[in-house]
């Protein structure tokens, strides 16, 4: 029989390390030199960070090299990944460091740290477990000395949860330590930077392991970067079982014809786009994909980690997906809309302008016009201050989504400080129900049912304000994935034909069981099909609902909320 027994206090855990200094991977911590052991390596694909650029450290047990099975390395017990973001100097000497990001492996298990770095760029500190906001007045800031370089005004270091939400099993939890991130990519004009060649020369790699190979429709240079660029930022969720909540794959060595991607109606709303795909061959502006990631807010996409726009980024994903051949023959929006973007350009006075900016900003497609406009400097200052100054005016809560990154820092709504203020506003709960049933941002009534009206997928909110007091619901919309209800968990399955699915569990026995999408769909499956199954961890509601939203929509979303329930 086992019973409990008081600890052993002689004996004594190692102290873990909370200075950057402390852990050994640097030899001088303040140039990042690392100690003898301590190698740096490059990848192929580097994510988006907002601005900042990544220098990268894997130390491994000697003499043990790293096992390459394409996306599955196998780590001997004690390696550690690291990667420090800095902030690039504009004449080119060593960036100055904001955080330094480190993977352990026990073993068994990969364990994830964040450490801050302080403003002199002396040693960083370990961050708390559950992540934390940086601005320039917070003590020992690493962003004090960006704000003369053009630097962030706040900075999100992740949870350690959130870091192992991208990092996770199937994508061998080292995003970039696989033969597809370290291998040469030949094909291209100016070689990429790789370090296959000068690990295996130092023993991080097996020397039987081989290099990746692309499959050709990639082998073009602007389908590589915008694919790439989706691959490093995207598929660390969008891959078979990773906890993406739709079937899209976008990892660089799916078919592109196989990835659900081309032609495919989105599942998770049309976001107010006429005709909606996730990709739209030929026509950005009908592409879910491509406002995803103009837009910020609620549905920004990545949904994990830099919440920045990236516009060199989303130029080379527009120009891609015109690029591609359309499967229609009808008329082209993303041509028509660039088309007013030329007529308020060219136009000829103020008035005739501003009459012709107000009705390409009726409409998110008018929106993105607007956006790339200003990106690729097709519309002057003019423009760019009647966006500024009229922002407040809009009404079309996807339009500011699509505009806010033009306004100066400061003047964004975040969900933050909606938390502070919204309790001190007169609410309006018939403006409520249209938010969470209207919509086309939140798309609350997709999933969720309030007295008789939205669709079932999700718990009914009936009663909800009488479960919750409103600090603790304004919990659950801003962090839905802190607490799943079991009966509600998502079960992602992988079939032997490829093909993935995630949804909740309705029934189940020997031979087969049924499984409802996000979309109201029943799917009945055959047990023998399956090849993969696991639980995901994550909520089906997406989190950011209320990234962006105004304190004014926030009260009125709680009003209609705890309204109480009709005898």
């Amino acid at each position: 029989m086992y019973q409990l027994a008081p600890q052993d206090t002689s004996i004594k855990t190692a102290t873990f390390p909370t200075q950057l200094s402390q852990t050994g991977l640097f030899e001088d911590t303040r140039l990042q030199r690392p100690s003898q052991g301590v190698i740096s390596y490059r990848v192929a694909m580097e994510p988006w960070e907002n601005g900042a650029e990544s220098r990268r450290w894997i130390a491994v047990p000697e003499p043990i090299p790293v096992e390459i099975r394409g996306q599955s390395p196998v780590f001997p017990k004690g390696s550690v990944l690291a990667k420090t973001l800095s902030w690039p100097n504009p004449d080119g000497s060593r960036g100055i460091p904001i955080e330094t990001q480190i993977l352990h492996f026990d073993g068994q298990e990969w364990a994830a740290y964040a450490y801050v770095w302080n403003a002199q760029g002396s040693d960083a500190f370990l961050a708390p477990k559950e992540g934390q906001w940086l601005d320039p007045e917070t003590p020992e800031s690493p962003l004090k000395p960006l704000q003369s370089l053009g630097g962030p005004a706040r900075w999100q270091v992740a949870s350690r949860a959130d870091c192992l939400r991208c990092h996770n099993s199937w994508n061998g939890f080292a995003l970039g330590w696989n033969a597809l991130q370290l291998s040469p990519h030949r094909f291209l004009d100016d070689d990429l930077p790789s370090s296959w060649e000068e690990l295996k020369a130092a023993a991080y790699i097996k020397p039987e392991a081989r290099p990746a190979k692309l499959p050709e429709e990639n082998h073009d240079p602007l389908t590589y970067r915008a694919r790439s660029y989706l691959h490093a930022n995207c598929a660390p969720c969008h891959r078979e079982n990773a906890g993406g909540m739709v079937d899209a794959m976008l990892y660089l060595d799916k078919p592109l014809k196989q990835a659900g991607l081309l032609d495919q109606k989105p599942m998770r709303g049309a976001l107010e786009l006429p005709d909606a795909r996730i990709v739209a061959p030929g026509d950005p502006f009908r592409s879910v994909l491509y406002l995803r990631m103009a837009k910020t807010g609620a549905g920004h996409m990545p949904l994990i980690g830099p919440r920045d726009v990236d516009a060199p980024a989303l130029n080379e994903i527009f120009d891609w997906i015109l690029s591609l051949k359309p499967s229609t023959l009808e008329p082209n929006l993303t041509t028509s809309v660039m088309r007013q973007v030329e007529a308020l350009r060219d136009a000829d006075s103020s008035q005739v302008r501003q009459k012709r900016l107000h009705a390409l900003l009726a409409t998110v497609p008018g929106a993105l016009g607007v956006a790339r406009g200003l990106d690729q400097a097709l519309l002057d200052d003019e423009i760019a201050n009647w966006v500024q100054t009229q922002f407040t005016e809009l009404s079309h809560p996807m339009v500011r989504d699509v505009l806010r990154r033009f306004l100066p820092p400061g003047q964004e709504n975040t969900a933050e400080k909606s938390l502070l203020s919204f309790q001190l506003l007169d609410a309006d709960a018939i403006r409520g129900e249209r938010l969470f049933h209207e919509d086309a941002a939140l798309q609350c009534g997709s999933c969720h049912q309030v007295r008789g009206r939205g669709r079932v997928f999700g718990p009914s909110l009936d009663g909800i304000g009488s479960k919750y007091d409103r600090q603790a619901l304004l919990g659950h919309l801003l962090h839905p994935s802190q607490w799943v209800d079991p009966a509600y968990r998502l079960l992602n399955v992988e079939l032997r034909d490829g093909s993935s699915l995630s949804g909740m569990l309705r029934e189940e026995n020997q031979d087969s069981l049924l499984l409802l999408d996000v979309l109201g769909n029943t799917h009945e499956l055959k047990q023998a099909d399956l090849v993969e199954r696991s639980w995901s961890s994550l909520s089906a509601m997406p989190e950011g609902l209320l990234e962006g939203r105004s304190p004014q929509e926030v009260a009125d979303l709680m009003a209609y909320l705890r309204q109480p329930d009709a005898p």
